[in-house]
């Protein structure tokens, strides 16, 4: 663009001085907005190559996160089991305790 955009045209200037000045500014704008378009279209082009190079990366990624949750969903059933068998287990010790306890106490 011209530099002397923002200058205020001088009354000196002939209509045909005001006239070219106009020319060159609108051909300096219009060559601006044609490099802005062709740099936004590159932009454009390298986002859209970039997305469709990370797509399959995203989909692995949330596919190991769901997997991730079922394997923790796994985790906990099993912990449930266990925890259930322990205290089965504890109620056994304590009635086979029970009984010792009852038989040792009984006249022999």
């Amino acid at each position: 663009m011209n530099e002397d955009s923002t200058k205020e045209l001088s009354k000196d200037m002939s209509d045909s001085e005001k006239l070219a000045f106009l020319i060159e500014e609108a051909i300096a704008n219009r060559e601006w907005r044609t490099e802005i378009s062709t740099r936004l279209a590159k932009v454009e082009t390298f986002v859209e190559d970039r997305s469709r190079e990370t797509r399959p990366i995203m989909e692995r990624i949330l596919k190991e996160i769901a997997d991730l949750g079922q394997s923790v969903k796994e985790i906990r059933a099993d912990i449930r089991i266990l925890r259930d068998e322990d205290w089965r287990k504890k109620r056994e010790l304590a009635d086979f305790d029970d009984r010792i306890t009852a038989r040792e106490s009984r006249p022999h």
